[in-house]
């Protein structure tokens, strides 16, 4: 009420074509971005006359790109995301004429949240968006994406930020118009019907079935800003549930038991599921995510050496690195399985293969206390032991580093998968420095 009666005090109060103006601008967003206002059934109309009212005014020119940014939420409201698409990108062009402080940062965030509302992050096209966010606030407009207070965040990290921006906040419909889902949400809504039947079944010959059927579907990313695919989006959801699988033993009551085991004989019908998704539809095995990531990184760090082994013999590439540099050997390293390790070893793939900070995957076995991956990455490569990281530090430089300080050490002891105590790097050291200087 009180926003009501000071937006009108203001139009009484205007006595120049710019005063009137900014009273509009304020009044569009008192109905643009107030998400109680869109229940009123005449909120459409009174938009659609501000914004001719604006139009017409003589300093429509000085306040173009906030009002067509309103103008492109007003079509967004009514389901219409080609023009306001195009009508953003249009106020993002306006605002660089002229000094409209963090608007022009605002507007790019909502270009680069039509942009990826319904489709993966394509960075050298959305780009733009990502460096104008970056140039004005960017803290107030995606802080939340923020890993480590004080750090840029990445276009990976804002892509997810605008996204939850767009179906959060920005789309909000009119009285009585309908609103839409994510696209890639309605494809795995209809999908999950068939699945779930087909993984409480077990009956294989329904699943290649399936897979036939939906092998269109299979070969391309979904149209979701994490870019993920059918099969990499099972496994992950599959990697989640058995994660959580130990707590919800412990918390079933005896006497569903039964229910339990038919839950536990779904799950492993799912991962038997993905194998044989592989096998029939092996081009998704190279089809990354938004962080680059492939199903063969996530089954590696998940420990499932049968699966590794699938996905090797299907083609999958044990070389592709994610946004970090990891590969699947880094990331099999790090999870400390150690058949996970010898199924990737034993395969053709780069061992020298380097993440951003520079890490090997000896520098991974090293700080982690896997010993066999020490060993046998020493047996294979031995030169990986003078290979330094983008610090100009060697694997056992970095363990001695880990050793000398408190704090780190206390961080690795409480690592989840597995805690590494002191001892271990110790033995680790030993080992390292018995390895040869390179001649």
């Amino acid at each position: 009420r009180a926003k009501i009666t000071a937006i009108q005090r203001m139009r009484e109060l205007a006595s120049t074509p710019a005063e009137i103006i900014q009273a509009i601008c304020i009044e569009l967003g008192s109905y643009l971005n107030d998400d109680r206002r869109y229940k009123k059934k005449d909120t459409q109309f009174k938009v659609q006359a501000l914004i001719e009212e604006a139009e017409s005014n003589e300093a429509y020119g000085l306040w173009r790109a906030a009002i067509l940014q309103c103008k492109a939420k007003h079509l967004l409201a009514q389901n219409d995301f080609a023009g306001a698409v195009k009508l953003f990108r249009e106020a993002l062009d306006v605002a660089k004429e002229r000094n409209f402080g963090t608007l022009r940062g605002e507007i790019a965030r909502d270009c680069f949240a039509m942009e990826v509302a319904n489709q993966k992050l394509i960075a050298n096209n959305h780009e733009k968006y990502y460096r104008e966010i970056l140039a004005g606030d960017f803290e107030k407009l995606v802080g939340d994406v923020l890993e480590y207070k004080g750090q840029i965040p990445s276009i990976e990290q804002v892509a997810r930020s605008v996204f939850d921006h767009f179906w959060g906040a920005l789309y909000r419909t009119y009285h009585g118009v309908p609103k839409e889902k994510p696209h890639s949400q309605n494809i795995f809504e209809k999908m999950s019907k068939d699945l779930i039947g087909l993984f409480s079944g077990g009956d294989r010959s329904a699943w290649r079935t399936w897979i036939k059927a939906n092998a269109k579907v299979l070969k391309s990313n979904l149209p979701d800003v994490e870019g993920n695919t059918v099969l990499i989006l099972l496994v992950k959801m599959h990697k989640s549930f058995m994660k959580g699988l130990p707590q919800l033993q412990r918390m079933v009551p005896p006497h569903l038991s039964a229910d339990q085991q038919r839950f536990e004989a779904m799950l492993e019908h799912w991962r038997q599921f993905i194998g044989e998704m592989v096998e029939m539809a092996p081009k998704q095995l190279n089809i990354r995510d938004l962080k680059g990531q492939t199903p063969l990184m996530l089954i590696a760090e998940d420990g499932d050496a049968e699966l590794v082994q699938t996905m090797l013999k299907a083609g999958a590439d044990p070389d592709v690195q994610d946004w970090r540099g990891m590969t699947a050997l880094h990331s099999a390293v790090k999870s400390n399985d150690n058949s996970c390790v010898d199924v990737l070893l034993d395969h053709p793939c780069s061992l020298s293969m380097q993440t951003l900070a520079g890490h090997s995957p000896l520098h991974i076995a090293s700080w982690s206390a896997n010993m066999h991956a020490v060993e046998r990455l020493l047996k294979l490569a031995p030169d990986l032991a003078w290979q330094c990281n983008e610090d100009g530090v060697t694997p056992l430089e970095l363990v001695k580093v880990l050793v000398a300080d408190p704090l780190a050490l206390a961080e690795l002891a409480q690592n989840d998968r597995h805690p590494v105590s002191k001892q271990e790097l110790l033995d680790v050291i030993k080992l390292l420095e018995h390895v040869a200087p390179i001649q």
